[in-house]
């Protein structure tokens, strides 16, 4: 039997005829529609709330997941229903990631090859019968070709003037003037939460557009391994997850080269950096075995393919390179920030640290490196965090607390719809120095804290909460809640990377001493209070003065070999020099990392008292 699911997002509205049964989740992202599912439709998160109407009756987790008004609405979470009727169904339209806004444009000699040419065509006569094409290799640049680059010629011979465009010796294209502007590339930094894009002149090394979105197969889960999981239960499921990447690059080349006044066909050459199992959904290939003991990929030295073999849209004569990963937790996307950093240029070390859901640490000097990945969870991109969210409008970017109160930011002064990672790590800190979260990470005893704390202090399941927002001043015309469960997901974070970071300063035989400089990396990183970080016990304290704010340095490290492809034997020689280290059946981690969930006594810490 078939219903039919009126499905609205924004302007956005679609009817679907779908058999009964059918999970709903499954048929909104079938849709395309946008919509949040971070345990991957387990019913865990609480994120993929939908307004059904007829609102069916609400299940046992979703009284624990959502408000009493939110129930009496009629929201509910679309991976707990089946299609039994007609619905209509109404889906809150997102807003656009927050990226890093004017990042410098990156500083590397150009050596890529590719380069365009402008050429005037002797006119033939009895005494010059060379070919057309003989006419250009006699100019010395390029020695061979393509069929397609020599039709295109075909169509030019009586032309004055062509511009060719080649790779070293090998002619890819040939067309006039108006129609070759420029040889472009593009570097893809492809993250697990999101994806950024950066679209280059091969010639000048001029930066001209930037595009960012979620990635797309955020929709089968949070995590890696919820997409791996998702992937192997499905039909075709590992060949679904790169197409839903490639079809949304593509989308995003697009969009960037009209910006431009550019075809996708002025597009030569693209670099991708990303972690071990984000580059193996971008190829189409199985990376269960990542998942699971000994996590063994299929690749991780660097690699050169057609863009036909993904399914890229750009220059059939072009070309795509893969950065090199350490192991299937240390991926490309690490290799390419130890090249945007120079990690490993001085006699002592530096420390490297990518604050994301898979995080990263990596300790290197002039001879060797360390590396070893930490289960940080998604709680900095907002996974995990009852009111958690991406860097998107009306996020709750800063806080500062006091013990009267707080005041706060939000993305694009928006009225506040949730808080994002930025946000997390300012009110985990305030609160902490404030006595309303004490060092083990419970909420102080109701009768202990200050007294507008307290009147912000409410019970719901058993599990304390705070109200940060009332009703009035939400965006979402709800209460907003930062919960004593969002203190232990922050626990989980900063005690994963704090670990990770003293076991390699263990395995070097080190202190913070010995070490120059801290580069945090991550779209995330360019955000966050350096001085939050170190007081809520995730970068060591004494390190502050040493740490330096890197942005995104995977996506400078791909647009740096982007340019210059002999940085691709450097990137080669830090994968060799590297030693990675896997924590998952170390005893050492595990004791370090239980050693460093509690947060560090901030009593000395002076709090303001203000009127707010």
């Amino acid at each position: 039997m078939e219903f039919e699911v009126e499905l609205i997002q924004g302007e956005r509205k679609e009817t679907k005829n779908v058999s009964g049964s059918l999970p709903l989740l499954k048929v909104i992202q079938e849709s395309g529609l946008e919509l949040d599912s971070y345990c991957g439709g387990k019913g865990t998160c609480g994120k993929c709330k939908a307004l059904i109407k007829p609102a069916p009756s609400p299940k046992a987790r979703e009284r624990n997941l959502l408000e009493n008004s939110e129930l009496e609405e009629g929201i509910r979470l679309a991976c707990l229903h089946t299609v039994e009727e007609d619905l209509t169904v109404e889906i809150e339209k997102g807003g656009e990631i927050s990226i890093l806004a004017g990042e410098e444009e990156v500083s590397c000699e150009i050596d890529n090859g590719w380069n365009r040419y402008i050429y005037d065509f002797e006119e033939p006569s009895l005494e010059d019968q060379r070919s057309y094409l003989r006419r250009i290799f006699d100019r010395g640049d390029m020695e061979e070709t393509s069929l397609s680059a020599i039709k295109q010629l075909e169509k030019r011979r009586e032309e004055n003037e062509i511009v060719a465009v080649g790779k070293d010796e090998y002619l890819a294209r040939i067309g006039s003037q108006e129609e070759i502007l420029r040889a472009a590339g593009a570097a893809v930094d492809i993250g697990t939460t999101t994806v950024v894009v950066y679209l280059l002149d091969l010639e000048s090394g001029r930066e001209l557009a930037v595009d960012s979105f979620y990635n797309p197969q955020k929709e089968l889960g949070a995590d890696v391994i919820s997409r791996i999981q998702a992937a192997r239960d499905q039909k075709d499921g590992w060949r679904k997850l790169q197409r839903m990447l490639v079809e949304k690059l593509n989308s995003s080349l697009a969009g960037l080269a009209e910006k431009m006044d550019l075809e996708t066909d002025d597009i030569y050459r693209m670099v991708f950096a990303g972690n071990t199992i984000m580059l193996h959904s971008f190829l189409g290939l199985n990376s269960e075995d990542i998942a699971n003991s000994p996590f063994i990929p299929t690749i991780c030295d660097q690699q050169k393919f057609s863009p036909s073999d993904p399914g890229l849209d750009i220059n059939p004569q072009g070309e795509i390179e893969i950065l090199p990963s350490i192991s299937g937790y240390v991926g490309g996307d690490i290799v390419a920030d130890m090249l945007a950093v120079d990690l490993a240029d001085t006699e002592n070390y530096n420390l490297l640290v990518d604050i994301g859901t898979n995080g990263e640490v990596a300790l290197g000097k002039s001879d060797k490196i360390y590396a070893c990945s930490v289960a940080a969870g998604p709680s900095f991109e907002g996974g995990n965090i009852s009111e958690g969210m991406a860097a998107m409008p009306g996020a709750a970017d800063s806080f500062e607390v006091r013990k009267d109160g707080f005041d706060y930011t939000t993305i694009d002064a928006q009225k506040p719809v949730g808080i994002c990672g930025s946000g997390l790590l300012d009110l985990t800190a305030g609160l902490l120095k404030a006595g309303v979260v004490t060092a083990s990470g419970s909420f102080q005893d109701k009768e202990k804290l200050p007294d507008f704390w307290r009147r912000r202090y409410e019970r719901k399941n058993d599990i304390a909460r705070l109200k940060l927002f009332t009703e009035d001043e939400s965006g979402r015309e709800r209460p907003l809640f930062f919960t004593q469960k969002d203190v232990r997901q922050m626990q989980l974070a900063k005690g994963a990377i704090r670990a990770g970071i003293e076991i390699l300063m263990d395995r070097a035989e080190i202190g913070t001493q010995q070490i120059d400089e801290v580069y945090l990396v991550g779209g995330f990183a360019n955000y966050l209070d350096k001085r939050h970080a170190c007081e809520v016990g995730m970068i060591p304290e004494k390190l502050e003065d040493r740490i330096y704010q890197a942005g995104n340095g995977a996506g400078a490290g791909a647009r740096m070999m982007l340019l210059n492809e002999n940085l691709a034997d450097k990137a080669a020689d830090y994968k060799e020099k590297t030693e990675y280290l896997e924590l998952s059946t170390s005893t050492e981690f595990q004791q370090e990392f239980t050693d460093r969930m509690s947060f560090p006594k901030l009593e000395n810490k002076k709090i303001e008292t203000g009127t707010g």
